[in-house]
């Protein structure tokens, strides 16, 4: 599966932007500029955003269940930027298998 995310904050919501003859691919949460895009890229990050719906993992799930949890038990502010902060660090527990208990 194709997967890209910002170096700068980790969200892995992206999308791209036509620059002269070139096309870039960005951060949706922070607005940073992830990497350019050649032709094969580019057809690949489409094609896996038109069929994001089809994702066979349920990672969003579990991060939502995992900050739910966190929120409920913290006292986290829950304004833009610390959910930012917090849906990156909860995407990087996830890739390293750390929120598996949130998997039901």
């Amino acid at each position: 599966m194709y997967q890209n995310c910002c170096k700068k904050c980790g969200s892995i919501d992206l999308h791209t932007e036509v620059k002269g003859s070139n096309t870039g691919l960005y951060c949706n949460d922070c607005g940073a500029w992830v990497k350019w895009l050649g032709k094969d890229e580019l057809r690949a990050f489409e094609y896996a955003n038109k069929h994001r719906e089809r994702c066979s993992d349920n990672r969003f799930d579990i991060i939502e269940k995992a900050k739910e949890d966190i929120l409920e038990k913290t006292n986290i502010e829950t304004n833009n930027e610390e959910m930012k902060v917090l849906n990156s660090f909860l995407f990087r527990c996830w890739q390293m298998g750390w929120l598996d208990k949130y998997k039901n």
